[in-house]
């Protein structure tokens, strides 16, 4: 039986199991656990926290039954939950973002105006929209702009079903301003 505290020095392990399988030490810079064997390594609980040591707030929390969360500065940013997950913040991809299944994607936030880009500068975007059958568009009236000089070279009027080419208020079925 051990009463007190075991102090070992820097490097100085802890070794479980006939081969080692597991070593628990500090090298001098780094608290490290670290799994030798050939199974598998488990924590297990009910919940598992992981703790900032500098403030104690929690920098992940995986509960038994209830998912998942991680944390940045002790706000929960990314949040597992029986229909899928929640992120809080906005989401940066240097890569492809795949969406399955789902067949839209919907802007619930208070930006009016969702924003498709392929850089940094507004405007700089290819937008490609392949339908297998309709594509359906909603919206009041849709206006095709130059991309060099921001000038509106199409409008398709929806409340009356105008087209302009050339004009931004169309007064006729197919109003062409030359």
């Amino acid at each position: 039986n051990i009463t007190g505290s075991v102090n070992l020095p820097d490097n100085a392990k802890i070794n479980l199991g006939d081969g080692n399988d597991l070593n628990i030490f500090h090298d001098g810079n780094n608290s490290v656990v670290r799994d030798n064997g050939v199974g598998e390594l488990f924590l297990q609980g009910s919940a598992i926290r992981i703790r900032d040591n500098s403030d104690g707030g929690t920098l992940a929390l995986f509960t038994d039954g209830a998912g998942a969360e991680l944390r940045h500065d002790n706000v929960k940013k990314f949040e597992t939950t029986d229909d899928g997950v929640i992120v809080t913040g906005d989401i940066s991809s240097s890569g492809d973002i795949h969406l399955e299944k789902q067949k839209a994607i919907f802007f619930r936030s208070g930006q009016l105006t969702p924003f498709i880009s392929s850089s940094d500068a507004p405007g700089y975007a290819d937008l490609t929209i392949s339908a297998g059958d309709d594509l359906n568009v909603i919206a009041d009236d849709m206006h095709f702009r130059d991309n060099s000089t921001g000038t509106v070279t199409m409008t398709i009027a929806n409340n009356e079903n105008f087209v302009g080419i050339g004009e931004t208020s169309p007064d006729d079925k197919l109003h062409i301003k030359q």
